[in-house]
């Protein structure tokens, strides 16, 4: 099954990609969020070249285990993208995802400025792996 994670942000959406055979999720891109919710061509052309079969949607949760003010905002981001890809989707705890994807960046040299293109599509992977591990190992 192919999976296709989303951190949706106010700005913008990092996106990963894994099978569920493989197991491993990997950062694919950053859209602005207004081409994700609008079912821009962008977006569109992402859905035609990895083909999902379920999108995995990272879900704000505080670190004391309670839902996060944004987390509502994004259940209704979340339903409204799947419903115009017409697929099926899940949510999985994105909590500490970009400062685990922030980490991964900064061992590998990245100042804070190089971090900005790529920090989205790295916690969007964390995001899916973490449902990965949960629901495939």
């Amino acid at each position: 099954m192919n999976l296709l994670g989303l951190d949706i942000g106010k700005v913008r959406t990092g996106i990963a990609y894994a099978n569920t055979e493989e197991k491993i999720a990997y950062p694919i891109k950053i859209l602005s969020t207004k081409e994700v919710m609008a079912n821009a061509k962008p977006w569109k052309d992402l859905l035609t070249n990895y083909m999902p079969d379920k999108l995995i949607f990272g879900c704000p949760v505080s670190l004391d285990g309670k839902k996060h003010v944004q987390a509502q905002s994004v259940k209704n981001d979340a339903k409204k993208i799947a419903s115009n890809a017409k697929l099926s989707f899940d949510f999985y705890d994105e909590r500490l995802s970009s400062k685990i994807a922030k980490n991964v960046l900064r061992e590998e040299g990245y100042s804070e400025k190089q971090m900005r293109g790529k920090l989205d599509a790295i916690a969007a992977s964390v995001i899916l792996q973490g449902f990965l591990d949960a629901n495939f190992r």
